[in-house]
């Protein structure tokens, strides 16, 4: 099955999607869900013209979501405090809310401090066991 990569990055109105693989596909979602969705659609319509679609479109394909990092933070704010991500991540809170107001732009060091710090608190989480 083919995976293809849908970037999700927040808008002050919700979430736009893009693909490196098909630089003129887009859509936009108000919810990640939504903007899921519309991503499906988005590359359904992009070969709709098309007189022979490749395989992939009729033997099934699945979307894997890359996050930016306003969108990440956007999605997960109910989840993760600014000061609990501060902890995990060792990225100063107060460059977090920048980051989730779109003020700032992570240099690419902070992203990837953002992602390790996420990774190891979930893999940590996924190790626990209840009695």
């Amino acid at each position: 099955m083919k995976t293809i990569t849908a970037t999700l990055e927040w808008t002050n109105d919700g979430y736009g999607v893009w693909f490196e693989e098909f630089p003129n596909v887009f859509s936009f979602g108000k919810t990640v869900e939504e903007a899921k969705s519309q991503a499906k659609e988005a590359i359904q319509l992009a070969f709709e013209d098309h007189k022979k679609p490749p395989k992939w479109l009729t033997n099934g394909y699945e979307i894997a979501v890359k996050f930016d990092v306003p969108a990440l933070l956007k999605h997960y704010q109910h989840i993760f405090t600014k000061r609990g991500l501060s902890k995990i991540t060792g990225v100063n809170e107060s460059l977090l809310s920048q980051y989730a107001g779109g003020l700032k732009r992570p240099r690419k060091q902070q992203v990837h401090r953002i992602e390790v710090g996420l990774k190891s608190l979930s893999k940590e989480l996924s190790q626990i066991s209840l009695t």
